[in-house]
């Protein structure tokens, strides 16, 4: 019988080159992981698990490398955020195309999201893992992550910026969502990713940010206004939110198996993994 696949295809954010990932469930136990192109004809791929271990780089995106250090595979985190919120497991995302990357789509995880749920379904989960009480960690004087028991999963985030849509803000996901906090998964799906417009010549000057268009980032603009129309009040946060889910599935904890209030202060992707084992340490079995 042929396996159930999807390929989701695209440009890279970094190289803006055409990329596609076909997704194939994988046998028990092996971890989701990515099989990257092959150097030439008849040979494998390599291989790289998708564990806070094969974790190279995290500025501007998460970057996994293999466990020779030979290859590597940047922006995996939107995926893995799908995966994450699907219920999902030991997934292999085979790579095709000249770029070490995985496709941005438009910015945001709803494309993943949409064709794994297509082809795999949808694992339904529950709280698993709590906290006894409630911890904090500062990574510098701005940046800090704070968790405590509760009796499912939500998190908070804030950024302070010099913009109107993402100064002194304030947003939270709760799962599932309250009278206070009624998001709900598919706007958290559906935040892009964002920047500031005008550092785009010189990240581009630098090799990076090739792809980079107005279908796949909302940028910022100084004059206070964005590239292209907020699809929602606070979508910067929400994709900052989102980035976490990607991030803490790396380490193992798919959120909504997390009975735990997550607050974010001015993070990103490097607090996020910093974090997320220090918060692995400390939970313990529900049930």
């Amino acid at each position: 019988m042929a396996t159930t696949t999807c390929t989701v295809e695209g440009v890279g954010l970094i190289t803006g080159l055409p990329v596609s990932a076909t997704v194939s469930q994988g046998p028990p136990g092996q971890g989701t992981c990515f099989v990257l192109p092959p150097a030439q004809q008849g040979q494998k791929g390599q291989r790289i698990q998708a564990t806070l271990a094969a974790v190279r780089a995290s500025e501007r995106g998460v970057t996994l490398v293999s466990e020779d250090g030979s290859a590597h595979l940047s922006i995996v985190e939107h995926a893995l955020a799908a995966v994450s919120l699907l219920g999902l497991k030991d997934l292999t995302f085979t790579l095709q195309g000249q770029a070490p990357e995985l496709p941005l789509l438009d910015g945001s995880a709803l494309g993943w999201y949409e064709a794994l749920k297509h082809t795999f379904g949808r694992t339904p989960q529950t709280p698993q893992w709590g906290l006894s009480k409630a911890f904090y960690w500062r990574m510098n004087e701005r940046v800090a992550l704070y968790a405590e028991p509760a009796e499912h999963f939500s998190i908070t985030y804030t950024l302070n910026y010099p913009h109107p849509c993402v100064q002194q803000q304030w947003a939270t996901f709760a799962s599932p969502p309250t009278p206070q906090h009624p998001t709900t998964e598919a706007t958290l799906l559906s935040a892009r990713t964002f920047g500031w417009a005008s550092e785009l010549p010189a990240l581009q000057a630098q090799g990076l940010a090739k792809g980079v268009s107005l279908n796949n980032t909302l940028g910022l603009l100084e004059d206070g206004t964005t590239t292209t129309p907020l699809r929602f009040a606070q979508e910067p946060l929400f994709h900052k939110m989102l980035d976490a889910v990607g991030d803490f599935y790396l380490a193992g904890l798919p959120v909504y198996q997390l009975a735990a209030r997550i607050v974010v202060l001015y993070g990103g992707h490097t607090s996020h993994l910093a974090f997320a084992p220090l918060l692995s340490q400390r939970l313990h079995r529900l049930h």
